[in-house]
């Protein structure tokens, strides 16, 4: 404790030497005392303690601050008599701080706030008052706010130096009447409180704000970090606790959804099971989980349900609980978190729905009956559908055309027209090759017009018309079909692969309508040539001779069905069809969901980099596992298969498993579905064809508008699926199969070679 007592003898003497003021007295009018400094209002005199000073009391020479209004003069005199030389102002980064700092303690860059406290009851700045004391009653006269300042020591640096600040005002507290900071708070007596002028039966427990005595009302609320047991909307018992801490509020919900136990918080996007919940809080053994609850019989029976999640999952609990077979998407992720590459492993996107016995089902490797019954599983079970939240789901197989095959057809006009449709994991796309008027030309889905065959050829790397004539056939009746074609390229002045492009370049439809410079239209067109026009035909190292040869087997095929060497394909031929499985069926659209899933995360990802943050992007938190898992459910649910990417929509995809008989669950499992429209008074498609002999059953159709278009698979008929094309291509290689070279384009067509098609 520093107490200073500063008297007066005259107004005209000054301070002689500021370091001996302790033992000579000031010559004020002014008598002021230095106090304790939690109790006294220091924002008024405060002495000012510097770690770097030389005075041996350890005392600053700059002793008075710069805020009281009758010591303002004399602290100048003293501070021009202890530093005679002009000195450079050092600036006082304290006065640089903004005001809503100043009420925060915590620290900021370079200033540190020591203590906080709240001072006596004074008047409010700016009032003439000596005295500097206020009543209540005074206030209650004078429309006074009755307060005290809010005092802090704040350390900071001004320039080199490192400051300490004590007793800093940063504000004023409205102070409660009777309260242990009011002065009425210890006069009991009634001589006490008359000499105040204040009522000794006041019972206090209020303010006075600018004269007016304002009570601050009781709120009545519910208790906190207490459990609480009530109904929800749907009048279903909740398990609810409110918490509440200095730091932090939030809600914490345990709910029973058939069966099953799930944690609810403000902070969850989705409901948790208790099990996962208990397994990432350290219980990894269901004997944990249960020992916490209760080993009694009826609280084990109710967290059954709840545990399966937590752990394999089974068939039959599937079933009985409304779940969904399924298992996590795991996925290896790669990305960059700041200024760091971070590898995230396992890291889950969604779930699959997994067919029953499939080679993930754990029902895949029994086979004894034993087995079986330990899963309470039928061994005669064939499997082959998807339990969907409980529901036994089968995906219909679908008949449809065959792709990347040379199909001979009439139009609508009963014109004769070659088409393929072709049909790779990234693209699909239909080429026709027509007759116009003895001229022969290309149509496809991304040409405006028609393109001459001559045009295309020499686009393709074929610039003399004795290369296209190899290609075709050089039989006099070919020469004589495309002559017209020849004709009509020179007439164009296309002479080279160039001019060739270039034409094409005005064709193709542009996905870029403005400003399109003729670079990229003609960028846009070899793009066209390389991956959209047949796209089943690749190119290697830049060569398109693979896609000239297919383009003159089609137009060989249209002038032999033209001349009548051949005939017309039949569409309902069954050589001409394919079934489409559930496995390609899902893999298309969990394609289509994924891609959709990563433009999702590039969204996210452009919106929060524009902004400035404080913490570096983590997408992990952005990874939304309901959009696949959502997507997958929905179609095998309800069976409207969407695929936005090739605007593909179909209806009726999936059914309800029949469980009437064994054989009906049979039939159920080899229905095959046309894609033909059932409206279509067509019958070429209902019909019984022979070369289905042996391959569907000729009996199995309903009747009505499905008749001939929904059929029954035979029961000893097995279906081959899809294989690596690199395995099949080298088994040709070693059984002398050679492949196409330039030089032996003319022997494509001679009777003794043969030509094999690879998918």
């Amino acid at each position: 404790m520093i107490k200073t007592e500063l008297n007066s003898s005259s107004d005209d003497d000054e301070l002689v030497n500021p370091k001996k003021r302790l033992s000579k007295p000031l010559k004020s009018n002014v008598q002021t005392k230095i106090e304790e400094a939690e109790e006294d209002s220091l924002d008024k005199v405060v002495p000012f303690l510097d770690e770097e000073t030389d005075d041996e009391d350890g005392l600053n020479p700059r002793f008075f601050e710069n805020q009281h209004p009758v010591l303002e003069q004399e602290r100048k005199h003293v501070c021009q008599r202890a530093d005679p030389a002009p000195q450079p102002a050092v600036p006082d980064k304290w006065k640089l701080v903004p005001a809503f700092l100043k009420t925060h303690i915590e620290k900021f860059g370079l200033e540190e706030y020591r203590k906080i406290w709240v001072g006596r009851v004074n008047y409010e700045e700016g009032l003439d008052d000596v005295n500097n004391n206020v009543t209540p009653q005074e206030c209650r006269l004078r429309d006074l706010t009755y307060s005290a300042p809010i005092l802090v020591d704040l350390e900071y640096t001004r320039g080199n130096q490192r400051v300490l600040r004590r007793g800093q005002v940063i504000g004023r507290m409205p102070i409660m009447i009777r309260s242990n900071r009011c002065a009425l708070h210890q006069m009991e007596t009634l001589e006490d409180m008359a000499k105040t002028r204040e009522c000794a039966y006041d019972p206090g427990g209020y303010f006075i704000i600018r004269g007016t005595e304002k009570v601050v009302l009781m709120h009545e609320q519910m208790a906190k970090n207490r459990i609480m047991i009530n109904r929800n909307s749907k009048k279903e018992l909740v398990c609810e606790v409110l918490s509440s801490t200095s730091q932090r509020k939030s809600k914490t919900y345990v709910v029973n959804k058939k069966g099953k136990y799930y944690v609810q918080h403000n902070q969850l996007s989705e409901d948790v099971p208790i099990a996962v919940l208990f397994k990432a809080l350290g219980m990894e053994s269901d004997a944990d989980v249960v020992s916490l609850i209760g080993s009694e019989e009826y609280f084990i029976g109710h967290i059954g349900a709840s545990m399966i999640e937590g752990s394999m999952l089974k068939v039959r609990k599937c079933r009985l609980r409304d779940l969904t077979y399924s298992a996590p998407i795991l996925v290896d992720l790669e990305y960059t978190r700041g200024n760091q590459r971070v590898l995230r492993r396992g890291q889950v996107i969604g779930r699959m729905p997994i067919m029953i016995r499939s080679n993930r089902c754990a029902l895949h490797q029994m086979e004894t009956l034993e087995d079986m019954a330990k899963t309470r599983e039928c061994a005669y079970d064939p499997g082959g559908y998807f339990i969907i939240r409980g529901t036994e789901k089968v995906v219909l197989m679908h008949e449809q055309m065959a792709k990347n095959r040379i199909m001979i057809n009439r139009n609508s006009k009963k014109e004769l027209v070659c088409e393929v449709l072709s049909s790779t994991s990234q693209r699909k796309s239909k080429t026709y090759v027509v007759n116009k008027k003895g001229k022969y030309y290309v149509q496809h889905n991304q040409l405006s017009e028609d393109v001459p065959i001559a045009v295309l050829f020499k686009a393709l790397g074929m610039e003399s018309d004795a290369d296209v004539v190899s290609l075709i056939g050089s039989e006099e009746y070919f020469i004589g079909h495309i002559g017209a074609s020849m004709i009509e390229g020179s007439m164009l002045k296309v002479r080279s692969v160039e001019e060739a492009v270039r034409f094409i370049a005005g064709k193709v439809k542009l996905r870029r309508v403005r400003n399109v410079s003729t670079e990229m239209r003609e960028h846009d067109a070899l793009d066209f040539l390389t991956n959209s026009f047949i796209a089943h035909i690749p190119c290697n190292d830049g060569s398109m001779l693979m896609k000239a040869i297919y383009l003159g087997l089609m137009v060989r095929r249209l002038i032999e069905a033209e001349v009548g060497i051949f005939s017309e394909d039949d569409r309902d031929f069954y050589g001409n069809k394919r079934i489409e499985l559930a496995g390609s069926m899902l893999a298309l659209l969990f394609e289509d969901l994924f891609k959709r899933f990563n433009m999702e995360l590039k969204r996210v990802a452009d919106t929060h980099l524009t902004k400035n943050l404080a913490t570096p992007l983590d997408i992990i938190k952005h990874i939304r596992q309901d959009f696949i898992t959502s997507g997958l459910t929905y179609a095998l649910s309800t069976g409207n298969w969407i695929i936005k990417r090739f605007k593909m929509q179909r209806m009726g995809v999936t059914q309800v498993l029949c469980r009437l008989s064994y054989i009906s669950v049979l039939g159920m499992m080899s229905r095959i579905n046309s894609t033909f429209e059932r409206t279509r008074k067509v019958s070429g498609p209902r019909s019984l064809q022979p070369s289905q002999w042996g391959m569907l059953c000729p009996c199995d159709t309903p009747e009505g508008e499905s008749c001939g278009l929904v059929k029954s698979l035979a029961l000893m008929c097995h279906i081959t699926t899809d294989s690596d094309d690199e395995q099949i291509r080298r088994l040709m290689y070693n059984c002398g199969v050679e492949s196409m070279t330039y030089n032996r384009v003319a022997a494509i067509h001679q009777s003794h070679i043969y030509t094999a098609f690879l998918n």
